[in-house]
């Protein structure tokens, strides 16, 4: 396998980008090519790349300067891309070819699935269907690659060695041991060994030989009992789920441990032993000055008001708005080539469009909620114009609907102002039925995201059976599929489409940018061999979201309830900290983290604990991994899992 066209242009912008920085910044060579005398000097200058990979991929710490430097000028999500090589595993891999272009890359007995770049590995490789070849293997969009190179010692050939290894490889792909994600990649780099070539204990071929026999260029780092498993330790195919308590992982959070004749770093914060209602109540409170999230949108609709025009017309209210107001409405329409134009040419464009299009006019309709067209219908049948004020449901709770309707500053105050020439079209409006069909597709929305985020994947035909279960069979399945494919490129949704093998799936955006496809597939088909899939609730959808509904579980509010008592010192988000935290707690619960990726989570918030706080922290934390739903599990929990194993 190898990468797509388009992830290659990506791959290689990026990988140019931090080379380019990288090789100013890298540590001095200390390759000394008199150590290869009898070498020719193709070998020579092949050992002195394979230095230089060595010296930058070691050094996560170039990669730290380059993300905060930005010499490229990157996106924060290529930033995000380039961030995940801190753990970029270099080293002298034995690749094994296997059928379907799988190329499988051992060190020691661990085995990573790699996707080749331009072309496919296979078709770089001198055997037939094994080899050597340092390299270095990056995380990235979900998969695993190597850095651009393979440098191929001309070893001499040991077939025992090659059937051992093709063996190895084999029994590890059958028990579903490959490494094939760039998660899985990122966590065994933390428990291998260092793998810096050191040259000069490399003369001759043979010692490359010798070397790589000893695993001297990789090896584990004493975290087997820790990497890999979940909080609990526990699987459906597990008959003894081993739990990672407090005392067994303490040794790898000694980072976060303070000693108890220390003071406190720590303190509680504000909401300290609130919670529920009363918790919320006091983050009002203390956010809002204790102004009432009413009032507070009338004074933005305020600030945000235009000066009231003469004729009311669009184009007038056009030209009464901000100039990066009718920017974001250009480009929201699909006009380009105007970001030099001034306001007038703007709103010119703008109001032609809207006015001479009666699909661009249909089209704006139909992007709007269902609350925001009861809204608008309620204004058009008042005539065009409503006040905004305390006392108004509709006006304080509704947001500009611009072009449609503006906020205007009028001697009576603050209204809501439909354009004179846009009333007509709007008059016109079926609004009963648009506002039907949009509440369906937000129904839609609701329970597809609740199904995806509670089991991680689904298939198209099961999303729409429950869809239809819990709000009626009004949407067509073509119709629903079309609707769930356009809905998932939105940057706001929490699902993703994708097919596989002639077979849509539906699935939660973590689990989507986390792995790759065949990945997902794999951990469907293992969920559903094991367990019958965890069904909706009501209580699940009463929710605002999934997400919400696993936010407030007992688990996951003790955990916040403990994070609110014990805020690091010196963090300037206090009132949120905890939110923060527990809401990336929940990603990782229900995606199935290790305790070392939660470790690694904790210590970077800030947090530095007495070791019994910490204990109880991890108490707390362990039981809220154990009662959310796993994606691993079909949507139930690790409690869930032992209970029907016994």
């Amino acid at each position: 396998m190898k990468l797509s066209s388009s992830q290659l242009r990506r791959f290689c912008r990026l990988y140019d980008a931090f080379m380019a920085f990288a090789e100013v910044r890298a540590a001095p060579s200390a390759f000394d090519a008199s150590l290869f005398e009898t070498a020719s000097s193709e070998i020579v200058s092949v050992f002195e790349k394979i230095d230089g990979m060595f010296r930058i991929w070691t050094d996560s710490s170039l990669v730290d300067a380059f993300v905060e430097e930005n010499p490229a000028d990157l996106s924060p999500r290529e930033l995000d891309a380039v961030r995940e090589w801190k753990h970029a595993l270099p080293g002298l891999f034995h690749i094994v070819l296997m059928p379907q272009h799988v190329s499988l890359f051992l060190l020691d007995d661990i085995v990573f699935e790699v996707r080749g770049l331009a072309t496919q590995i296979d078709e770089q490789v001198t055997r037939d269907d094994q080899a050597f070849a340092f390299t270095t293997l990056l995380p990235f969009e979900g998969s695993i690659v190597f850095a651009k190179d393979l440098f191929m010692p001309p070893l001499p050939v040991d077939d025992e060695r090659y059937d051992e290894a093709l063996l190895m490889a084999r029994r590890v792909q059958a028990d579903g041991g490959v490494i094939a994600t760039a998660r899985g990649l990122m966590e065994a780099s933390k428990r291998v060994a260092s793998s810096d070539l050191v040259v000069d204990e490399l003369p001759n071929w043979e010692n490359v030989r010798k070397a790589s026999e000893a695993n001297e260029f990789g090896g584990l780092a004493g975290r087997e009992g820790l990497e890999g498993a979940s909080v609990l330790g526990g699987s459906s195919a597990s008959d003894e789920p081993q739990v990672a308590t407090a005392d067994n992982v303490l040794p790898y959070a000694a980072p976060m441990i303070i000693p108890d004749g220390e003071p406190a770093q720590t303190h509680p914060c504000a909401l300290a032993g609130l919670s529920g209602e009363e918790r919320d109540r006091r983050v009002d409170e203390l956010t809002m000055g204790g102004a009432s999230f009413r009032s507070l949108l009338v004074d933005f609709f305020s600030e945000s008001a235009v000066k009231d025009p003469p004729d009311r017309t669009l184009r007038s209210f056009l030209l009464a708005s901000k100039k990066d107001d009718l920017l974001y409405m250009a480009d929201s329409f699909g006009l380009r080539k105007l970001s030099r134009a001034n306001k007038k040419q703007l709103a010119d464009a703008i109001a032609g469009l809207l006015l001479d299009d009666p699909a661009t006019f249909d089209a704006l309709l139909e992007t709007l909620t269902a609350r925001e067209l009861k809204s608008l219908r309620a204004q058009v049948e008042a005539g065009g114009e409503m006040p905004v004020s305390a006392g108004s449901d509709e006006g304080a709770s509704a947001l500009p609907i611009a072009p449609l309707s503006f906020f205007v500053k009028t001697d009576e105050g603050v209204k809501r102002i439909v354009p004179t020439d846009l009333m007509e079209a709007l008059s016109q409006v079926d609004w009963d039925n648009l506002i039907v069909e949009v509440m369906l597709f937000e129904e839609m929305n609701k329970v597809v995201e609740a199904l995806v985020q509670l089991r991680g994947i689904e298939t198209f035909e099961v999303l729409y059976a429950t869809y239809c279960a819990w709000k009626g069979t009004a949407i067509p399945f073509d119709a629903f599929a079309d609707e769930l494919r356009y809905q998932s490129e939105d940057d706001l949704s929490e699902f993703r489409c994708f097919r596989f093998d002639g077979t849509w799936y539906g699935v939660a955006r973590d689990l989507y940018e986390g792995v790759t496809e065949e990945s997902m597939v794999e951990l469907y088909r293992f969920a559903r061999e094991h367990f019958e899939p965890r069904p909706l609730t009501a209580d699940m959808l009463n929710e605002t979201s999934m997400f919400e509904w696993l936010f407030q579980q007992p688990a996951s509010q003790a955990v916040l309830a403990f994070l609110d008592a014990h805020v690091p010192d010196g963090e300037d988000r206090e009132l949120a900290f905890a939110d923060d935290v527990v809401s990336e707690l929940v990603v990782m619960a229900v995606g199935c983290y290790s305790p070392q990726d939660v470790i690694d989570a904790l210590e970077a918030t800030g947090l530095r604990l007495h070791e019994r706080d910490f204990k109880e922290l991890w108490d707390l934390v362990v039981n809220m991994v154990n009662t959310l739903p796993s994606w691993s599990l079909a949507g139930w929990s690790n409690e869930d899992a032992v209970a029907r194993l016994r």
